[in-house]
């Protein structure tokens, strides 16, 4: 009586999955785990990759912070100047009406 191969292959993978009456052969053993080896392998890169892509947003988010903590600081910066003009301004109209009423400032 031959022997009648009754192997079957996972869904997702397509492993090799031996009939329970199948001979055991090392070779399909090992095209499982060539095949598992390649996947695992592929799953590593991409976590790898992930991670470097998160690590380069994250310095970017840093940069950006900084960049807006500058921006704040200028803003306050000119904030302070604009009042400073705002009261020159104010001293240069009194001074104006001063000169129109009495000729003196």
């Amino acid at each position: 009586m031959g022997t009648e191969n009754t192997e079957t292959y996972t869904e997702n993978l397509n492993l090799i999955k031996p009939g329970l009456d199948d001979n055991y052969d090392i070779r399909k053993i090992n095209q499982n785990m060539d095949t598992l080896d390649t996947v695992i392998k592929g799953l590593q890169d991409a976590v790898t990759s992930i991670n470097n892509t998160l690590t380069s947003i994250q310095s970017s988010i840093t940069s950006i912070e900084g960049d807006i903590q500058g921006i704040n600081t200028s803003v306050s910066g000119l904030t302070t100047r604009m009042g400073t003009a705002e009261g020159k301004i104010t001293t240069l109209e009194d001074n104006a009406i001063t000169f129109v009423k009495t000729g003196e400032y």
